[in-house]
């Protein structure tokens, strides 16, 4: 559990995490940040994010079950080869749900697939993507 951080609440690099149970609330920038490296969230409730509530990027890998994120400008964003699975996903009071995006000049664009997912309380998600990225949801 992560409360206030001023910056980022939870970055990790160059890593293999399992995050059970996550909770951050109130953060100065992103509640989770991820680079280089694969990654696991079960359970987790993210509020409050100050950009942010998921970015991950650098050609990681993040798979996300039973997630809440709410009161962020974005809910998840991949980019610069990264994959991101979100399963039973709820996003609220968010710009954009989901961002997919080339961000850094040596990589390329980034992949999101949703399932079972909803955004701001409807199955109709906020999407802002680039050329060079994918989003699938409630496929």
């Amino acid at each position: 559990e992560v409360i206030n951080s001023s910056f980022d609440a939870i970055d990790a690099d160059f890593s293999e995490l399992i995050f059970n149970n996550a909770i951050v609330n109130e953060s100065g920038n992103d509640c989770f940040d991820f680079s280089y490296g694969n990654y696991l969230i079960k359970n987790s409730n993210i509020f409050r994010c100050g950009d942010k509530g998921i970015s991950v990027g650098e050609a990681s890998t993040l798979k996300i079950n039973n997630a809440t994120i709410k009161d962020s400008t974005t809910g998840i964003a991949s980019k610069d080869f990264a994959e991101v699975e979100l399963n039973n996903g709820k996003i609220y009071n968010t710009k954009y749900c989901l961002k997919a995006y080339n961000k850094k000049q040596e990589f390329s664009g980034g992949f999101i697939k949703a399932k079972n997912s909803t955004c701001n309380e409807t199955n109709q998600f906020v999407l802002n993507k680039d050329k060079n990225s994918e989003i699938i949801y409630n496929q």
